[in-house]
């Protein structure tokens, strides 16, 4: 087996969806799934069980998943600090960021604006679940992490954060959801699916969404939960669902999703977004993270 078989199969394990995962590592899908057969055939047993909807581990595959975790964080780690040594003269820096396509957006435009003035500086961005973020951030294979205050609150002493944005949660639908018209009011959603991420994305998610719900003054609604972002974007786009998120959290490339501010009343309900670093490279972090603040401010402007 090698490396690169392992490093696809965790990747489908943590996302349990083959095309996200060759997206994600910029390959096909017919090379992930090609070398994962490969490895599977010298393991001997089956890592996935498959159908046309869904990708589960199997219980080898579980066992194997929290073994190759642990051994690429320690991989990645060290390769990290061997870069270091080796490049002495290159700043790398390992960004974690939420699975969200503006984010992403923010953080390319300030690496491109900020390599034109600190050319010896490398960047590295992955994306992941809240969770994931955190740990890797604690474990050291982030330098720094985008994400919620909120989720962030195991921090341990010795970290911090720099809040960029402030936000208030916005009921989100498609046009072709069943309750959708022009003019339509929060409470019309009340027996209809609340899309929100499960634990296994976030600690804070579905309890977030329910208090949102609350503060508004709506029953307790019926839950639909998600492991990834994608996944609940397509149920929202297909009209399965509303969600109470942020504006700029999900994709509208068509137009067809109505945002409609229920919340900017409810101070209970805010959320800061933020940078979150060890308090040690504050000083190295604190030029990217300048750029970083005014390219979001300049794009959210108006």
């Amino acid at each position: 087996m090698t490396i690169t078989q392992i490093k696809y199969f965790v990747a489908v394990a943590e996302c349990l969806n083959f095309t996200k995962a060759a997206d994600q590592l910029y390959v096909t899908q017919q090379v992930i799934s090609k070398q994962i057969k490969h490895l599977e055939k010298e393991i001997g047993f089956d890592l996935f069980k498959r159908d046309k909807r869904n990708v589960i581990l199997t219980e080898g595959g579980e066992i194997l998943y929290a073994f190759w975790v642990e051994y690429f964080d320690k991989y990645e780690k060290n390769l990290n600090k061997a870069n270091a040594i080796m490049n002495k003269k290159k700043q790398i820096v390992r960004i974690g960021t939420i699975d969200v396509s503006k984010i992403f957006d923010w953080v390319a435009n300030a690496v491109t604006q900020f390599s034109t003035d600190y050319p010896k500086w490398q960047f590295c961005v992955n994306s992941s679940s809240y969770l994931h973020l955190l740990q890797g951030l604690i474990d050291d294979r982030f330098d720094c992490i985008i994400s919620l205050e909120d989720e962030n609150t195991d921090l341990p002493e010795g970290f911090e954060e720099t809040v960029f944005y402030r936000s208030y949660p916005k009921l989100i639908l498609s046009e072709d959801h069943p309750a959708y018209h022009e003019g339509v009011t929060f409470p019309e959603m009340a027996g209809y699916p609340l899309l929100t991420f499960s634990t296994k994305f976030s600690k804070n998610a579905m309890n977030n969404m329910i208090s949102h719900c609350i503060n508004i003054g709506m029953e307790l609604p019926q839950i639909e939960e998600f492991n990834e972002v994608s996944s609940l974007e397509m149920a929202l786009h297909a009209g399965q669902g509303y969600v109470l998120t942020y504006d700029f959290f999900v994709r509208n490339p068509i137009g067809k999703l109505k945002i409609i501010d229920v919340l900017e009343k409810a101070e209970n309900s805010v959320c800061n977004f933020t940078i979150a670093y060890d308090k040690k490279k504050k000083k190295m972090l604190s030029p990217f993270i300048e750029t970083f603040q005014k390219i979001f401010k300049e794009q959210n402007a108006h």
